[in-house]
């Protein structure tokens, strides 16, 4: 998600981020716009959670996320008109960018070929590079371009669909990177094509999820952490075993198996240094999470497969996420796309269970305000009886008063009486 432009407004790096995530919450409610309500909103029992997981994700602290709400709507960012969400962050309210025309002319055709050539070039040579496997006593790469004759058939091999250029998984990989597709010319024009941008409902749509917790079954759960597990122990595996000098390692690490998740990492955190600059991504490691805080999310990952524990939907896709992550900042683009897949598969499951707990709740709404006003009508109804009863025992009590006063009188008047006789 870009930035805002230098002649809008000086936001902060991760406004068009937070403005995305807390649209749900702030967008068409007058009354929770003021800055004094802020803190209120995000304490409530159903926006705790959310805004919690929310600078887990943005590695905020919550004091700078409050500060940068507050920011945004004295702006007047959240105003349901979006005129100043539009001034600041025009490049979300973009539908679709504009195709460019067709390319007749036979010197741009022939440079716009080159072009592509390269970029594929580049694609070919990484995912050459994620085949290499040094252990199979057959190098498939030499200077990291060109591959050698001899193929390496070993079990962790990838499949030939994923290192093909024009297969359904390359052509996704490509799609994600924001690259044309390339394949066969059927012509002598060359159309070079862009992914569309997404409109501003369908990011409000993504990034802010329903904000009550919800729980995929514990069988579910474990089934796919280990999966992602696996993934990750493989991912580190041949990261070590392609960086190493000689190429062996010794146990554990001799294998994927053979290791966990946690020793992989302890591993690849302890020699980091020795590594060189061309096996790190550096632009992957510079985005908004921190190595250290990405790092911290794949060891709870580990300790949620190993000890069983039951966590919420949204908390899955954080740890997953942050195993996409490090597979890109492996510069491994296969697994990292294998594991953006498990996210999806989560959000597809945890989707009709929150629609499901938005009903519940809306029936639980209901039965619970009918409980309040029959509880306010029985309550009213015992204030009458208590107060009926109080004015009955006061106007016996007045009767009682009178008739004692008139036996009173009576007796002192047959006391006279009988004096006088």
């Amino acid at each position: 998600m870009s930035q805002p432009k230098k002649g809008a407004l000086a936001l902060h790096a991760k406004a068009s981020q937070v403005f995305a995530d807390f649209f749900d919450i702030f967008a068409d409610k007058y009354c929770i716009r003021r800055i004094k309500h802020i803190k209120a909103i995000l304490a409530m029992e159903h926006h705790r959670r959310y805004f919690e997981m929310a600078c887990i994700r943005l590695a905020m602290s919550p004091e700078d996320l409050v500060s940068l709400l507050q920011d945004l709507i004295i702006r007047g960012v959240f105003d349901p008109d979006l005129k100043v969400a539009k001034e600041c962050f025009p490049d979300l309210f973009i539908v679709a960018r504009p195709e460019p025309e067709t390319i007749t002319a036979p010197l741009k055709q022939k440079k716009t070929q080159n072009q592509v050539d390269k970029v594929f070039g580049e694609v070919q040579q990484n995912e050459l590079r994620q085949n290499f496997n040094p252990s199979s006593g057959q190098n498939s790469m030499v200077d990291g371009s060109t591959p050698m004759k001899g193929k390496a058939t070993t079990e962790w091999a990838l499949p030939a669909s994923a290192s093909s250029p024009l297969s359904s998984t390359g052509k996704e990989t490509k799609k994600l990177m924001g690259r044309p597709q390339h394949g066969p010319a059927s012509s002598q024009e060359t159309t070079v094509k862009f992914e569309s941008e997404i409109s501003i409902e369908q990011v409000v749509g993504a990034k802010v999820p329903n904000l009550l917790p919800v729980h995929l079954p514990t069988r579910i759960q474990q089934a796919l952490l280990a999966e992602a597990q696996i993934i990750l122990e493989r991912g580190c595996y041949y990261f070590v075993t392609k960086w190493t000098p000689n190429g062996t390692l010794s146990p554990p690490f001799n294998s994927p198996k053979s290791a966990g998740l946690h020793e992989w990492i302890v591993k690849i955190t302890r020699e980091w240094d020795t590594y060189p600059a061309e096996a790190i991504d550096e632009a992957a490691l510079s985005m908004e999470s921190s190595l250290t805080h990405t790092i911290a999310i794949l060891e709870k990952l580990g300790h949620s497969v190993v000890h069983g524990v039951n966590s919420e939907s949204e908390y899955l896709e954080l740890m997953i996420d942050a195993g996409a992550r490090f597979m890109e900042i492996l510069k491994d683009g296969v697994r990292s796309l294998q594991m953006k897949k498990i996210a999806q598969t989560i959000t597809g499951l945890s989707e009709p269970l929150e629609n499901q707990t938005i009903l519940l709740m809306g029936e639980w709404k209901k039965e619970l305000t009918e409980i309040e006003q029959n509880r306010r009508d029985l309550k009213e109804q015992e204030i009458n009886v208590v107060k009926k009863f109080w004015e009955e025992h006061k106007r016996m009590k007045e009767s009682v008063c009178f008739n004692m006063k008139g036996l009173r009188q009576s007796l002192e008047a047959i006391k006279d009486g009988a004096e006088i006789t």
